[in-house]
């Protein structure tokens, strides 16, 4: 009767082993299931964001002006507006002819653009921000719209030292340019640079 309920014992103890280890599987299973899709739900979300953000091409004689239009909104019941961003490479050249962000003329001009860049760390999956930001002119008024131009992709600081924009486009993966309106607000408005620093290529 002893040598039975020993034996009793050892099969519920194996049973519960069993059970214990199906458990586990399963748990992994899940875990994997779902890190797996939401691995392919991020996924999908950056194919979406590098469709938005890849810039058209327009070849020339001697060159080619690549150019990317972003919409935003200055609040939610506003309008849609659109930053154009281009720039102009002739072919014989290293650097680009210029960098440009043109705006509606619906923004403070004197306050001019605020440029700052965004870097990934991939150790630790965190970002880490530019120290200092790049204010520029809204040099050029024409035709309804505010032009920053960067001639040969620099910026002067206010420092009056020259601030290599073309180098920071190509080591971040971030543009942000904050921009003035006329209610004492402000938007930022940000700008991806994944397709950027593989298309610019093509001009080279």
């Amino acid at each position: 009767m002893k040598r039975l309920k020993v034996k009793t014992l050892k099969y519920q103890f194996d049973k519960m082993k069993y059970f214990r280890t199906v458990f586990c599987v399963l748990l992994v299973f899940i875990i994997f299931s779902c890190n797996r899709k939401s691995t392919e739900s991020e996924d999908d979300w950056l194919t979406v964001l590098d469709s938005i953000y890849f810039w058209d091409i327009e070849p020339e004689l001697t060159g080619a002006i690549m150019y990317l239009d972003i919409a935003y909104q200055t609040c939610d019941s506003c309008v849609t507006d659109f930053l154009t961003m281009s720039v102009a490479k002739h072919k014989s050249r290293i650097r680009p002819d210029w960098i440009a962000a043109i705006f509606p003329d619906n923004i403070i001009q004197e306050e001019g653009v605020f440029l700052f860049f965004r870097k990934s760390n991939e150790e630790n999956n965190q970002s880490t921000e530019e120290e200092s930001t790049i204010r520029v002119d809204l040099s050029e008024h024409r035709k309804d719209t505010y032009i920053v131009r960067l001639k040969d992709g620099y910026a002067i600081d206010e420092n009056n030292e020259k601030v290599d924009i073309l180098k920071k486009l190509q080591e971040s993966d971030m543009l942000y340019l904050m921009i003035f309106l006329p209610d004492g607000g402000h938007k930022t408005i940000a700008l991806p640079l994944k397709n950027f620093k593989k298309q610019y290529k093509e001009l080279e």
